[in-house]
């Protein structure tokens, strides 16, 4: 392993499945050090996050209990190891179902860059672990500005419900008829030992291919072969989605008692963004935050 390669593995990034050079360049990223809160709780001001918009049109199962309260998004801490926690709960708060918090609700922390940071074409790591419940649906995923749902497309780097010992990673896009969501998953879903452990999930998206990992290593890839509607070819940037979700027709419904009793985590240990540069990566500023590990580039690697 040569130094680059060996500086990175220390700093947590996968080196299976890839390899590195000055091709790929970081050009967003958080590692939720100590100094991307204010006390316990995320500080928002950094610029790298946004809180989800309540709105009173379209409300998605995934969106009905994201809430903008504080108290879901805090910060967490294990074997001196600092990361944000996105919280799974029912009791006392505001959310999309409830914005004015006047009943107990089920309610959940998301971090956002639709007001922040998008970008076409790369590679995306996240170190994340979650907690398993009834009806909980933690997700880390991409969504373009424009061209609405399914036409515009949809990138699932990671989703797991319930207690089930996978994730599923998917992509969504148009039927080729025109009309309605033709759904591709990573066939099988990748089953994953100690599914509650810390592991790295990543999607490399490029013109002509969008392939999936899972601790670095290959899980599954999709070409436009077959599609009539591959909507990742436009000129048409994505933002990052990671949050907590709570029930819905997919996972099933959630239990008050049991949220109420102990919320459902879900931690996120680091985001890292990287581009390739024969492909435009943002038409908005590099979201390289102070918490910055050594600058690291990536190229695709040959395995």
């Amino acid at each position: 392993m040569n130094k680059m390669l060996a500086c990175l593995s220390m700093l947590g990034v996968s080196t299976t499945g890839w390899g590195f050079s000055s091709d790929w360049e970081l050009v967003f990223n958080d590692e939720f050090s100590a100094a991307s809160f204010n006390g316990n709780k995320l500080d928002w001001s950094d610029g790298n996050w946004n809180k989800i918009d309540y709105v009173n049109w379209g409300v998605s199962d995934w969106r009905k209990y994201q809430s903008r309260d504080d108290s879901l998004v805090t910060k967490g801490q294990s074997n001196g190891v600092d990361y944000v926690t996105l919280k799974g709960s029912y009791g006392n708060y505001t959310s999309q179902n409830d914005q004015n918090g006047t009943n107990d609700t089920f309610a959940c922390g998301g971090i956002f860059t639709d007001k922040t940071f998008s970008f076409q074409y790369g590679y995306v790591e996240v170190r994340a672990r979650f907690d398993c419940a009834d009806g909980v649906w933690p997700a880390i995923w991409l969504l373009p500005k424009s061209g609405g749902w399914p036409n515009g497309g949809e990138i699932d780097i990671m989703e797991h419900l319930n207690y089930q010992k996978q994730v599923w990673q998917t992509i969504h896009l148009l039927r080729n008829s025109g009309s309605g969501d033709a759904s591709t998953t990573v066939n099988p879903q990748p089953a994953i030992n100690d599914v509650n452990g810390w592991h790295t999930y990543g999607v490399e998206w490029a013109p002509e291919r969008i392939t999936f990992y899972v601790d670095g290593r290959k899980t599954g890839s999709f070409t436009p072969k077959g599609f009539t509607h591959w909507p990742f070819d436009r000129e048409v940037e994505f933002y990052l989605l990671i949050d907590q979700q709570i029930g819905g027709n997919w996972p099933g419904p959630a239990k008050p008692e049991q949220l109420k009793a102990k919320s459902a985590n879900f931690d996120i240990d680091y985001v890292r963004i990287y581009s390739d540069p024969q492909y435009k990566f943002s038409s908005q500023k590099k979201k390289t935050s102070k918490k910055t590990p050594r600058k690291a580039k990536m190229k695709r690697s040959s395995k």
